[in-house]
């Protein structure tokens, strides 16, 4: 790879702790980050400004996946629950319990 290709668009700088996963919506539109500050951020891609903090995780958002139809957020925590979010009124549609370990992936 010819690193000489490789800019830095942006910096995304609204969270208070590292980011643990990032995520792109099919339509190319918005960017998702999920941080052991405990919250998703929703970020539009042109601008890059946030448009949206989700809140609810009660630990570190470890993994993130998006729908296909690019209309719901997956989130996986270490407080052992994966959440699913509508990504565009921004609440917490379900809260998925019984994992008996911290949730690392999605797919």
């Amino acid at each position: 790879m010819d690193k000489s290709l490789i800019l830095n668009m942006a910096t995304l700088t609204d969270h208070k702790d590292i980011i643990c996963s990032i995520a792109i919506t099919p339509n190319g539109k918005k960017i998702v980050s999920g941080s052991r500050d405990k919250t998703i951020k929703i970020w539009n891609i042109n601008s890059y400004k946030c448009l949206a903090t989700l809140t609810g995780h009660k630990n570190s958002v470890n993994c993130l996946a998006i729908t296909p139809n690019g209309n719901s957020i997956i989130s996986g925590s270490w407080d052992k629950t994966i959440k699913i979010w509508d990504i565009n009124s921004y609440e917490c549609l379900a809260t998925l319990t019984g994992h008996k370990n911290s949730v690392y992936c999605l797919a």
